[in-house]
């Protein structure tokens, strides 16, 4: 089992965990509703596979508007990849058939999910290698139709690992992305995505340079960082494990970064979560 991923039921009180699953022939994407005090609700189930592919790299979203679930995940289809989204009732079962957000990929080397509840609909980022190397986002509706008549290409740069984070404040959200700065490893960059009807994705990116998040201190374990918004002062962390200091004195710390969840600038200096010893 692995890559877990998990999405909050503000109306039930509990979580959907998803993850990768190999108890089968072909490796499969399950998931298990979980209450708050971490006690199961009835058994673990199969995403719907009917194709029998083999499926990894799930994320989830809840929308407390219709009360439902969606699980992403990229499904290996012979020699190409493509890229599906299932919504699920809050018991598990599924609602409808999947939805094909793009085929033909040839690698992922990312995939994020969020949900975006003052304009009811998700938001899918993807990483696209269909020529130069790039971060793509797509809309999505509640009832799992693809929305805009095209992707939001982000940006041109070589990036690996992605997450998007939404803001409700200000309705809009925070990409960030890892890109290799060829000396330490990873650095993590950003960008601040619009909304816009008038645009062929209805996104767009904000003006301006990316944001700088982290640089120069990551190695390869930068690419599994995460991303969160707090509503309650309007910002953002991102946090990130931090393999330079292993290699240079045998500690591995976690670090994190605020940032202003308006222009996302980078508040403050990055500052030690957690620091262990030879671990």
């Amino acid at each position: 089992m692995e890559h877990p991923a998990a999405a909050y039921n503000s109306d039930r009180d509990e979580y959907l965990i998803v993850w990768e699953d190999y108890r089968a022939t072909t490796q499969t994407v399950y998931g298990h509703i979980v209450t708050v005090q971490g006690q199961p609700v009835g058994a673990d189930f199969a995403i719907p596979n009917p194709w029998s592919h083999i499926q990894f790299r799930p994320r989830v979203a809840y929308d407390s508007i219709r009360q439902q679930y969606a699980v992403l995940w990229a499904e290996q289809n012979e020699a190409r990849l493509d890229l599906y989204l299932q919504l699920l009732s809050v018991s598990g079962q599924p609602v409808g058939d999947a939805t094909l957000i793009t085929p033909y990929l040839r690698h992922i080397n990312g995939l994020d999910l969020a949900y975006n509840s003052r304009r009811g609909e998700y938001l899918v980022l993807w990483s696209d290698d269909n020529g130069p190397e790039r971060p793509l986002a797509r809309r999505v509706s509640t009832t799992g139709e693809l929305l805009g008549t095209a992707p939001l290409v982000i940006s041109a740069s070589a990036y690996a690992s992605l997450r998007v984070v939404y803001n409700p404040d200000a309705d809009e959200y925070l990409m960030a992305w890892g890109i290799d700065n060829g000396t330490y490893g990873v650095d993590i960059i950003g960008k601040r995505v619009l909304n816009n009807p008038s645009t062929a994705s209805g996104l767009e990116t904000a003006t301006g340079p990316v944001i700088p998040i982290a640089s120069n201190r990551l190695g390869e374990q930068g690419l599994f960082f995460t991303a969160t918004y707090n509503p309650t002062i309007n910002e953002y962390l991102v946090a990130w494990p931090d393999t330079i200091d292993e290699q240079m004195s045998n500690n591995n710390n976690i670090y994190g970064v605020r940032l202003n969840g308006m222009s996302g600038a980078v508040i403050g200096a990055t500052f030690p979560i957690y620091s262990a010893a030879g671990n």
